[in-house]
């Protein structure tokens, strides 16, 4: 009987093992898949903000002293901040609709 036994829990936990490893695998992708997308993402909003920067930079630092005061009064000192939580606040939300697609995706493919 205590062969028996031991048997059976040696193939259930084999089971259990491969199975768990299984799961764990399958995440793991999903969960690499999911990182290098928010890296991406991550990137490329870096990329655009600081593009935005050195093209304000530039900007200011090519255009006449005759332009720059008559700007002032159109543009305000908080214009690069702005922009930047505008560009932030995108993002958010194509991260957020994002999340609600892929809910609905997994919720409809149950």
């Amino acid at each position: 009987m205590p062969l028996i036994f031991t048997s059976i829990m040696g193939w259930f936990s084999t089971a259990l093992g491969t199975t768990l490893a299984w799961f764990g695998l399958e995440t793991s992708k999903k969960v690499i898949i999911l990182l290098a997308a928010l890296a991406f993402m991550a990137t490329i909003t870096l990329g655009l903000w600081s593009g935005f920067e050195s093209l304000l930079a530039t900007v200011s630092a090519t255009f006449p002293s005759e332009l720059t005061v008559p700007l002032t009064w159109i543009i305000p000192s908080n214009f690069s901040a702005a922009v930047s939580a505008a560009i932030t606040m995108r993002v958010a939300r194509a991260l957020y609709d994002y999340k609600v697609k892929a809910t609905t995706m997994r919720v409809q493919g149950t």
